[in-house]
């Protein structure tokens, strides 16, 4: 589990695709070769077949090279345009590459009709490629498999297959993804030759299989999607519609195993302790019998990976708002990524997703991938749907205007659904909801709904980030500060020069903690300091190393709230006047001594609450909160998690003669994260609030721990790096007034409140 992970390692790989490869053995080919001269022997002989010969594929593409071959048997002239399969964006790039070095490609314009084609580009760039060449250039267009079905190019005559392609696997005993690198099926193949005869006679050529290989090693077709995504929402819907009870067992693994395909048990059984985890199974204790609970059953209807639609469901409780948010979040993370990265505008398009990441930077939350694709909607969605404003902000940022098209439709969908749930007022229809956005202000029309046109407070991002940890837990990875080693004369150190924290993230399958990296592709990949020692995520990633992809710094006190389970630990004497809260086990956080208990109870209260919002019949959808005073509690939450600050020490050891400085200086670089929202000055001021001993750490609510304390506790299990945040709040009066009302509300309430309808957000108080 050290380094670059467990993940599908390069062995691993190696016997997953072995029974594809051919014997290229001398004897081997003399016997299925023998009638092809010496050199072509020779030359298999010596063949890398899980390599793209890019040599060859220029030769290929060189001249009249391909004209030639196809000369024979042509009873017509064919299109001269030339279609280029790789597996993948950077394999693209290099080819363009070395095409653009060669004499034929590197002047004007035949260089400017070497043309990508793949996911990640801009709409415009993707239109290109059926457009015609000026007379006498030739269009080479270098595509992913994305050009295999999806579209047909009227000017090809040629295609050109280097038998790759992306695949993506699913270790569901890890939780873990991987795009792996592997040769074509059978079916590919076909599916690429088809592109170079569509309107006139046409030649292909596959530069990376023989024909003993295609016709007898390779497979015949992809794995199935049931084999390689997943499980948890197939097991979910084999549970809504009752096949389950077919089966003596009571168990979804049993269907499952009578599909014509069937998965792999231990991935179904993964699943379904997934589910349980998240509350949407329940089992029978001694036969083992699997039950859907309510929440699986919603869960279930919606057309949502499970945790998505757990954030959905959970952010109807806290209101419009929330409501509107968490559905823009969910239909981003079901589509397609709308940041597009073009191979020559990459830097500017990761400005571009930085710059929506940093208007979203408040309080205790920092850069966010969720955040920046909430903030682009918002801003695209405010926009006249009449008119060139849209598709020129998008073309400016670097989106995909279909992708948020897309999103609106399928927020739009997923709002109808929750109305026939119970969740929003009934009565709700998509093209309703479409129309009303279109005749006000040409909005997606799902908050003018809900809010029945009347105005609200917007989300502050610290809830929407808890409610990401609500759904996404245990899916958190813990950031620690390396040690940094600082010249005796030097008295400062700039966010520039310090290294990147380190990321761990525990093992699925072992409980192991694992080092990770943030995606080169995150809003926080490039960040020194970070807004929280704790980061969920929404994938595990295994390319060239282990990464988690779509990040969101969560806060402290939002992880003791929302996430698993919550329990008090034993790693802090009386004597020192703190307590020891353990999330799941194996997350621990320092508090007060007497604000241990008060957020035991709260975090016991919000499970109810919870379960009770989940728990609601249709019938229920207009009762208030008035009962077991579910909305105070809700209300004091969201104000508590948006006036927070936090402090994270680290795990820094200076030299004796550094150590005070240093250890100021580091306290003052975490307590300036990401004041973003006021500026470099409010940074510097809260770093030397930190400095001269005025910062406001130790006010009630928050959760406290020395960094002494930080260094001696441990943690199970032992190998988990110890993170003790130390959360302060500026806003005293307001804290101690929202204390004061949890505690009002728990003393006189029972823990199984019967909660129906929606809270309104507090009116989210700006930092001064």
């Amino acid at each position: 589990g050290k380094g670059k992970g467990k993940g599908i390692d390069t062995k691993e790989r190696d016997s997953l695709d072995a029974p594809k490869r051919e014997d290229v053995s001398a004897f081997a080919v003399q016997s299925r070769y023998g009638a092809y001269a010496r050199s072509v022997q020779v030359a298999l002989c010596g063949m890398e077949q899980d390599a793209v010969n890019y040599e060859l594929v220029v030769q290929l593409l060189s001249g009249d090279t391909l004209a030639r071959m196809g000369l024979a048997g042509a009873a017509e002239a064919r299109p001269t345009g030339v279609l280029v399969f790789m597996s993948g964006a950077k394999e693209i790039e290099n080819l363009q590459d070395i095409l653009r070095q060669t004499d034929e490609f590197k002047l004007e314009p035949a260089r400017s009709w070497v043309l990508p084609l793949h996911g990640g580009l801009p709409t415009d760039d993707q239109r290109k490629v059926f457009e015609r060449p000026p007379e006498g250039v030739r269009k080479i267009v270098i595509a992913t498999n994305v050009a295999e079905t999806a579209i047909t190019i009227n000017d090809i005559g040629y295609v050109v297959d280097t038998c790759r392609m992306k695949e993506m696997r699913y270790d569901a005993v890890r939780c873990m993804s991987s795009l792996e690198d592997t040769v074509v099926s059978r079916t590919n193949a076909r599916q690429r030759r088809g592109r170079a005869g569509r309107v006139a006679p046409g030649l292909c050529v596959h530069v990376g299989l023989t024909k003993h290989r295609h016709d007898e090693l390779v497979d015949d077709h992809q794995p199935p999607e049931v084999q390689r995504t997943p499980l948890e929402h197939l097991v979910l819907r084999i549970h809504a519609v009752g096949l389950h009870s077919r089966d003596p067992s009571g168990k979804a693994a049993a269907i499952c195993a009578r599909l014509i395909e069937p998965p792999n048990p231990a991935f179904v059984a993964k699943a379904v302790e997934q589910l349980v985890r998240l509350g949407a199974l329940e089992l029978e204790p001694g036969s083992g019998r699997e039950h859907l609970t309510a929440l699986g059953g919603h869960l279930a209807r919606l057309p949502l990976e499970a945790r998505l639609g757990k954030l959905v469901l959970y952010g109807t409780a806290f209101g419009p708002s929330a409501t509107d948010a968490a559905l823009t979040v969910a239909a981003a993370l079901t589509s397609r990524n709308p940041f597009l990265a073009p191979l020559e505008c990459r830097d500017e398009a990761a400005k571009a997703k930085r710059k929506f990441a940093d208007s979203m930077v408040i309080g205790p939350v920092g850069p966010s991938d969720h955040m920046a694709v909430l903030a682009a909607y918002r801003e695209w969605d405010s926009m006249p749907a009449q008119g060139d404003a849209r598709y020129e902000f998008c073309k400016a940022n670097f989106l995909s205007i279909k992708t948020l098209q897309g999103m609106s439709e399928l927020k739009r969908s997923l709002l109808e659904t929750l109305s026939e749930a119970g969740f929003v007022r009934p009565g709700i229809r998509a093209r309703d909801v479409a129309w009303a956005g279109r005749r006000r202000d040409g909005s997606d029309g799902v908050l003018l709904t809900l809010t029945s046109d009347e105005p609200t407070e917007r989300t502050p991002p610290a809830l929407i980030a808890a409610l990401l940890c609500a759904a996404l837990f245990p899916q958190v990875a813990t950031a620690t500060m390396p040690q940094v080693s600082m010249p005796k004369k030097q008295k400062t150190i700039s966010n520039e020069n310090l290294p990147k924290p380190k990321l761990v993230v525990r093992d699925a399958e072992t409980n192991e903690p694992v080092k990770v990296k943030l995606h080169p592709g995150s809003v926080s990949a490039q960040e020194t300091t970070l807004s929280s020692p704790y980061i969920v995520y929404q994938d595990l990633v295994k390319t060239t190393q282990l990464y988690i992809r779509d990040v969101t710094p969560v806060p402290p006190l939002a992880l003791a709230l929302f996430s698993g389970t919550l329990t008090a630990g034993t790693g802090y004497a009386a004597a020192r006047g703190h307590a020891e809260l353990v999330v799941d086990g194996w997350i621990k956080l320092a508090v007060p001594a007497q604000g241990r208990d008060l957020l035991l109870e709260m975090h016991k209260r919000l499970d109810a609450v919870f379960t009770s919002w989940v728990g609601r019949s249709r019938g229920q959808a207009d009762r208030g909160h008035s009962e077991a005073g579910g909305a105070e509690l809700l209300r004091a939450i969201v104000q508590l998690l948006s006036i927070q600050e936090e402090c994270a020490p680290s795990n820094l050891q200076p030299q004796k003669h550094q150590q005070q400085q240093q250890g100021q200086q580091k306290k003052a670089l975490w307590q300036g994260w990401k004041h973003k929202g006021a500026g470099p000055d409010a940074r510097a001021l809260a770093a030397r609030q930190v400095l001269s001993g005025k910062s406001g750490k130790a006010l009630g609510g928050g959760l406290i721990a020395s960094a002494s304390a930080v260094r001696k506790a441990s943690v199970a299990p032992p190998s988990l790096p110890t993170l003790r945040p130390r959360l302060g709040v500026n806003h005293v009066a307001k804290v101690q007034a929202a204390q004061s009302s949890i505690k009002r509300h728990l003393a006189g309430v029972q823990l199984r409140p019967a909660l129906t309808g929606s809270v309104a957000l507090a009116k989210h108080p700006r930092r001064q």
